[in-house]
């Protein structure tokens, strides 16, 4: 995010397929047994530092899917690995189950903390489009991100922040790659 080096977080689609044998009996003796198999795809988020990167925690390890121009800010609530979206499908049982803010084949912003070297806590965003068909899940894509460049400063879903006045400085003594204007595509 900070072209750092380090890799800050990781956003992505897993499909897991799961099969079960089960046998069971009635209280009048009639036993039973199968298999039953399901699939789930899930869109995910990891923050790949544990010293505080986090996207923002909408309950149950979802992540919130916040409208343009919501406040980020230091005092909410973070998770280090949540989902975007979750499709559960059981066909030897008859059931589908659909779980997260995210709707398919949507755009939403996802808030983010993230830390930099020093240890402070950066507030931020990642537009994020997701893409589902009739099986679930297909894809998560990251249209654009910011972040607020001084630590503990919030910022509002969507906004660019304006550079600091020393960032301008060092670039105008020829430090490049040392802008504060931190905004990506």
């Amino acid at each position: 995010m900070n072209g750092d080096g380090k890799d800050d977080f990781l956003l992505g689609v897993k499909a897991d397929y799961n099969s079960f044998s089960f046998t069971s009996t009635t209280a009048s003796g009639y036993t039973t047994s199968g298999t039953v198999t399901s699939y789930m795809r899930r869109g995910f988020a990891q923050g790949l530092d544990s010293s505080g990167n986090n996207m923002l925690l909408g309950g149950g390890g979802l992540i919130r899917n916040l409208v343009s121009g919501a406040t980020i800010s230091s005092g909410q609530t973070g998770i280090n690995s949540g989902v975007f979206r979750a499709s559960t499908s059981n066909p030897a049982l008859g059931t589908d189950a659909t779980s997260g803010a995210w709707n398919p084949d949507s755009t939403g912003f996802a808030g983010i903390k993230f830390a930099n070297s020093e240890g402070g806590i950066h507030n931020g965003w990642i537009r994020v489009r997701t893409e589902s068909n009739a099986n679930g899940l297909l894809a998560v894509e990251v249209l654009d991100w910011a972040f607020q460049d001084e630590v503990g400063q919030s910022i509002l879903a969507g906004q660019i922040p304006e550079p600091s006045t020393l960032g301008l400085g060092l670039l105008a003594a020829g430090a490049l790659g040392v802008g504060s204007l931190r905004r990506n595509r």
